[in-house]
This record gives structure tokens, C-alpha cells and sequence, in this order.
């Protein structure tokens, strides 16, 4: 979405500190521009609005640990993405749990940024 001033998207290494016990380090996030205040000093300090984890040998942190973090802290989008084959699991906050998206090898379809990403 280049050209567009909608927010911030930002890359590991980035702690995330949901709150003051739970610290995480995503590999890729998104915070709108209505969010931006949650960046202080190089850090954030609060809930992105998406986040993209890249699958590694820590799977089940990905696929289990984190998704609970994220949902419970209302992550508005959270993608995971399996580089092998490249099959993205995708969910959307419905404003109380995630709930699973339809979603194609090899594309992101974001229902915040309204936008479908290839890779």
C-alpha cells in the first residue's frame, strides 16, 4: 500500500510489550495512523493492530501460544505463514475471539487494510 499514510508497519526485531508481563516480538506488525502513540522510544507499548508471524521450528508458540496472547489482547488481524508451502492461516477480532478466514497459498487478504498481498 505504498503511497498511502494509513500507519506504520514495522519488522523484527521490535519488542511489543502488551503489557508488563507479556513481551512478544512479531515478525512483522502493522499500527494505524489513529495508533501511532503507542511507539515510544523504539518501543511498543501496546496492541498493534496486525500482526504476521513466519513460522520456525517454534511452531506450536505461533500456532497456539501466541494466538491466545493475540486474541486476548484484541489484535485486530493476526496471519501466520508457513514459508514451506507458503499457506497463511488467517484471523480477524470479531470484538470478542478470533475467527478463521478463507485464505489462498501465497496471499493475504486483510479485511483492516482492505487489501490482498501476494508473496
Amino acid at each position: 500500500m505504498k503511497g498511502k499514510d494509513i500507519g506504520k508497519c514495522v519488522v523484527s526485531p521490535t519488542d511489543v510489550y502488551l503489557d508488563d508481563n507479556n513481551v512478544v516480538q512479531p515478525d512483522v506488525l502493522f499500527i494505524s495512523k489513529a495508533n501511532l502513540a503507542i511507539i515510544k522510544n523504539d518501543k511498543i507499548k501496546w496492541v498493534p493492530d496486525l500482526v504476521i508471524e513466519v513460522l520456525s521450528a517454534n511452531r506450536t508458540f505461533d500456532l497456539k501460544d501466541k494466538k491466545k496472547l493475540y486474541e486476548a489482547f484484541g489484535v485486530k488481524e493476526y496471519f501466520i505463514v508457513d514459508p514451506a508451502n507458503k499457506h497463511v492461516i488467517a484471523y480477524y477480532h470479531n470484538g470478542e475471539k478470533y475467527v478463521q478466514q478463507n485464505t489462498k497459498p501465497g496471499k493475504i487478504e486483510s479485511t483492516l487494510l482492505k487489501n490482498i498481498f501476494s508473496f
